[in-house]
């Protein structure tokens, strides 16, 4: 859950930067000589590395048949369910 709420946070992230206004204001930051600010935040977000590796994480873990663990209502089904997830 973590890895997909945080995905999603990311790619909005990603599109408020994308936006008219976001971007006129970077450009007029970058008229008013304040290159530094912009490449400190862009520098310090790193959102593409950061979504990519998430993304990565999320394709993994799409994989791992957690559902059977939590639909498990005894011992001998979790253990079927531990088998199938480290399988």
């Amino acid at each position: 859950m973590f890895h997909i709420s945080l995905e999603r946070s990311l790619t909005h992230i990603k599109e408020q930067i994308e936006k008219p206004e976001v971007k006129m204001t970077f450009e007029l930051l970058k008229g008013a000589d304040k290159n530094k600010l912009i490449l400190m935040f862009t520098h310090d977000l790193e959102l593409d590395s950061v979504l990519k590796t998430v993304q990565g994480y999320n394709r993994v873990l799409r994989e791992i048949p957690v559902n059977t663990l939590l639909s498990a209502n005894d011992l001998a089904q979790i253990n079927v369910s531990l088998i199938k997830i480290f399988e």
